[in-house]
């Protein structure tokens, strides 16, 4: 029999509470399990998995760590890992973990599918593509992965491989309303409108309310309705000569033209908005507003300099925010926060209302106030003699930061006053290994070092 205050019996009923949605008391129970048997790697996965469903990613980091401490070949600790990261907006450790699960698991499309999504994120679409292209061929009878290579080509405008992708993704799941509404963008794009509004007409079939799918077919219908008249025009005027025995009509002539003379300037007019309402997005920062109404204004004119002009400016300064905000990531993930601040800055003055950019500022500078905060700390403690509240701050600062080697400077002090030498040597060569620069840690040893050999 199994005994009810077992980890086994823990973990059975995290198990079961997990199965019915009660992350909750699952969480408990898997704690409970590793309090009876804390090397067991499969409780830290299963406690970790249940955190990723509260959205408590930082625990899920920690349990998925913990696992792997005790099981350093199981592919899925790694791979939910990468999930955690993701989730918790730190795509390069995302990365890095999901190829860890890869190296042990290299047959796995879902691991192939969440690192393409990160590459993705990172606006890397050339690897992303290679890593949704292996998913698909690893599990080609799967619509998120066809779907998601095709996505990618679209936003890497090699519209034909995205086109032949998302007939596929539709052929699999034919409820799945992006794909036709990406497939009507690219019908769009080159003007084959039939099949643009095929594809349109299909997403509101599924989904009654999408705006965007509406919207396009609006745009559609003002320009096809112009080519059209246009075109009629165009082939009634020849059809109206008059017999040889009568004059012509030349007031019918005039309002034969009429018309097309109207539409060109209703175009006009809609074209000259756009443009004025591109122009007041640029002026207030709002980039994709921007770019949407501009590039409008140049469908509906040729030739329209202004707006072509406006509209290369509203991209390019796109691109160089979030090349900024990448660079910006990229700091925060190697705990480079002052560095990762500035970055998040100068991409928020180019684009002042995005609020991933300014969550991740808020971010970084609580980072950076903490750290602050913790070394003023571990120094007064330090001053004050309070060694096991300087040390309790500096492993939370270490924790914290943990390529930050005045961290590792401050825990190394704090062990020689301890006496605590092999520890302190540890750290010290910690600090060189970060900032080989470092003199005052390098002084610190080499005296340490004289110190013991006394």
């Amino acid at each position: 029999m199994l005994n009810i205050n077992s980890s086994e019996s823990y973990y059975n009923k995290g198990i079961a509470q997990f199965e019915k949605g009660r992350y909750d008391l699952s969480i408990e129970n898997f704690k409970k399990a590793i309090d009876k048997n804390p090397t067991n790697s499969q409780y830290y996965y299963n406690l970790g998995l249940a955190y990723i469903k509260v959205e408590q990613y930082d625990l899920a980091i920690e349990s998925f760590n913990e696992g792997i401490k005790y099981n350093s070949n199981d592919a899925d600790l790694f791979h939910n890992l990468g999930i955690a990261y993701f989730n918790n907006d730190q795509i390069f450790k995302a990365i890095k973990a999901y190829e860890q699960a890869l190296e042990l698991k290299s047959d796995d499309p879902d691991i192939y599918g969440n690192l393409g999504i990160a590459y993705f994120n990172l606006k890397n679409y050339d690897d992303a593509i290679k890593c949704f292209s292996k998913a698909v061929e690893l599990n080609p009878e799967n619509p998120s992965f066809n779907y998601n290579l095709a996505y990618t080509y679209y936003e890497n405008e090699q519209y034909d491989l995205a086109e032949q992708l998302l007939l596929g993704t539709v052929a699999l799941n034919n409820q799945d309303y992006d794909a036709y509404f990406n497939l009507g963008n690219i019908y769009l794009k080159q003007k084959n409108y039939p099949k643009a509004i095929e594809n349109y007409n299909a997403v509101l079939s599924i989904m009654p309310d999408h705006a965007k799918a509406k919207a396009a077919l609006d745009q559609i219908n003002s320009i096809e309705n112009a080519e059209l008249l246009a075109e009629k025009q165009e082939t009634e005027i020849p059809k109206q000569d008059p017999p040889q025995d009568k004059p012509v009509n030349l007031l019918k002539l005039a309002l034969a033209e009429k018309p097309k003379e109207e539409l060109v300037i209703d175009m006009e007019i809609e074209a000259e908005n756009s443009f004025t309402v591109g122009i007041n997005y640029l002026e207030n920062h709002e980039l994709e507003l921007a770019i949407e109404n501009l590039k409008n204004a140049i469908i509906l004119r040729n030739n329209y300099q202004e707006a072509q002009e406006a509209f290369e400016k509203a991209s390019n300064l796109l691109k160089e925010a979030n090349n900024l905000f990448d660079i910006g990531l990229s700091f925060f993930t190697k705990n480079k926060f002052n560095y990762a601040c500035d970055y998040f800055k100068q991409a928020l003055a180019i684009k002042p209302n995005d609020n991933q950019f300014k969550d991740m500022l808020d971010r970084t500078q609580k980072k950076i106030e903490f750290i602050e905060k913790a070394k003023k700390d571990c120094c007064l403690y330090i001053e004050k003699g309070r060694y096991y509240l300087a040390i309790e701050v500096a492993e939370k600062l270490v924790a914290e930061a943990p390529l930050d080697p005045d961290a590792y400077f401050q825990l190394g002090i704090i062990c020689i006053k301890q006496k605590n030498y092999e520890q302190a040597i540890k750290c010290l060569k910690k600090v060189l290994s970060l900032d080989p620069k470092r003199k005052d840690a390098s002084d610190t040893l080499y005296k340490l070092i004289l110190k013991i050999n006394k």
